[in-house]
């Protein structure tokens, strides 16, 4: 036994991750939940880029105390109902809470605590073609870091433009 696991050798993987440009046409929104506890004091972020990378909008907002699935659940229902409004017709969406890909895709149930805010998300999803992608959170660390800014301020952060965005966040982009 000590022989073989001595010369045992594990075969390594590796995934590129990095953030990618959407299709013409499309307009792709990332979002990301912050949570300094579970439960504590929570936020949610999201942006949202063309087909060439232009940054179209910012929001970001503190919640007040909850989950970090509530609060990843948050971003991406503010995210659609953004889009939704602004006309948007197809929209990918990136995020980095496997949990919500899975149960929004209909792979997973709904916990009881998400029941309503899943079934709006669908609704709003049934208006738009969405795609929704599992990315890794290195990929993610703008939306992320968007959402911890606004953990402790009273007002909703917003922008749509990057060089009106504080320099920590352009230094992300």
């Amino acid at each position: 036994m000590v022989a073989l696991l001595q010369s045992y050798k594990p075969t390594l993987y590796y995934h590129v991750v990095n953030w990618k440009l959407t299709e013409m046409g499309w307009i792709k929104c990332n979002t990301g939940g912050a949570s300094k506890g579970n439960p504590r004091q929570s936020s949610y972020g999201f942006y949202i880029r063309n087909h060439t990378g232009e940054l179209l909008y910012v929001e970001a907002q503190s919640i007040g105390v909850t989950t970090n699935i509530d609060a990843e659940s948050m971003a991406i229902w503010k995210a659609l109902q953004y889009c939704l409004s602004q006309g948007f017709e197809q929209v990918s969406l990136e995020t980095n809470s496997l949990t919500l890909k899975n149960i929004l895709v209909r792979n997973w149930k709904t916990p009881w605590e998400l029941v309503e805010r899943v079934e709006d998300i669908q609704e709003i999803m049934s208006h738009m073609d969405v795609t929704i992608k599992h990315i890794f959170r290195k990929v993610n660390q703008l939306a992320d870091y968007i959402a911890n800014v606004a953990i402790n301020k009273v007002e909703k952060q917003q922008s749509q433009n990057f060089n009106k965005l504080p320099i920590t966040l352009l230094m992300l982009r």
